[in-house]
């Protein structure tokens, strides 16, 4: 809302049957990520995809803006997607950013749930 850029999210999921950790695992993950959106992107458009699909939880963040290159991105460490990479080491999911100059950049997070869980 501060930044005006419109943010699209699409769930499918009613309750969330994961611990409060992997919760604010998501949640933190998933706010890195609009303020790295908002501080770098230059975007005019973010959409984000929130599922629960074969025992997994799958969120999506996609958007528009100008991108960047992944693999040099990988070699500084940057505090921002390091930070994400460890909460997702941390709450046991795969994290997988896809980037490129002018292209947008997709972050998405997928955790496996116990199926007790599903």
């Amino acid at each position: 809302k501060r930044y005006h850029i419109p943010v699209t999210f699409k769930s499918s999921v009613a309750s969330l049957p994961a611990s409060p950790l992997v919760r604010t695992g998501l949640f933190r993950i998933y706010q890195e990520s609009l303020t790295n959106i908002a501080r770098h992107a230059q975007a005019t458009q973010v959409d984000v995809s929130f599922s629960i699909t074969n025992g997994n939880l799958s969120l999506t963040i996609k958007d528009n803006g100008k991108g960047f290159n992944a693999d040099s991105s990988e070699k500084r460490k940057t505090l921002g997607l390091l930070g994400m990479k460890e909460r997702a080491i941390m709450i046991g999911a795969t994290l997988k950013i896809t980037s490129a100059p002018d292209k947008g950049t997709m972050v998405d997070i997928t955790v496996p749930l116990a199926k007790e869980q599903v």
